[in-house]
């Protein structure tokens, strides 16, 4: 089955509906919580998946998919999850056009190994946003706040990473808390292009958290 997923999804369509997907990067440091985040949304468990030899990268992937049903219309969100210690592979590159369009990222930051541990946990991320930021694809940061673990304002990560102004900063529990992730989520899609199925994935998402 999911073989077969994995080559509808980077070979060439043959129906509309294969057009109709939102492909979300998760990435982040070793145990950031990128498969639990992925985990509040996928419908189909997470898939361990390495791409095979004919693509240019041998990174192990967490993969995950969500539905939404917008407008009679099935809208499909696949999320690939990627530490940020790995080069991220180009898999936006393997999409068509209007997919690769649509393509996102979400940058997790787990605040109990960024506050004891800093140099483990903040080395890995100025490279994924460089690499996010050259290849032009919209991206989020949120930091990971396990339970009792410490806090940290979203203005002083800002600093710390040296992001741009417009780049957003929020906070989430990918363990404990799917609402918060369903806001960091709804935050990336917002930073879409905004074509006919990011707005009906906005919309439906909107309604799935009210």
């Amino acid at each position: 089955m999911f073989p077969e997923m994995f080559k509808r999804l980077f070979t060439k369509p043959t129906q509309k509906n294969d057009l109709d997907f939102i492909p979300i990067l998760v990435q982040g440091h070793f145990f950031a919580g990128k498969t639990q985040f992925i985990s509040n949304f996928s419908e189909i468990g997470i898939v361990p998946w390495q791409p095979s030899s004919q693509y240019p990268f041998n990174a192990v992937l967490d993969f995950g998919r969500k539905t939404f049903i917008q407008d009679e219309e099935q809208i499909y969100l696949y999320f690939f999850g990627n530490p940020s210690s790995l080069k991220m592979p180009p898999i936006e590159q393997m999409f068509s056009a209007e997919n690769r369009n649509r393509c996102g990222s979400i940058i997790l930051v787990d605040l109990s190994k960024a506050i004891t541990r800093p140099n483990e946990s903040f080395r890995d991320i100025p490279p994924a946003i460089e690499t996010t930021q050259e290849r032009q694809i919209p991206f989020v940061v949120a930091m990971n706040e396990r339970q009792d673990s410490p806090t940290m304002p979203a203005e002083m990560l800002h600093a710390i990473l040296e992001l741009d102004p417009s780049v957003p900063v929020l906070t989430c529990n990918a363990k404990d808390d799917q609402r918060s992730c369903e806001l960091v989520l709804l935050q990336c899609l917002e930073q879409l292009p905004q074509d006919k199925i990011t707005q009906k994935a906005i919309k439906a998402l909107k309604k799935a958290i009210s």
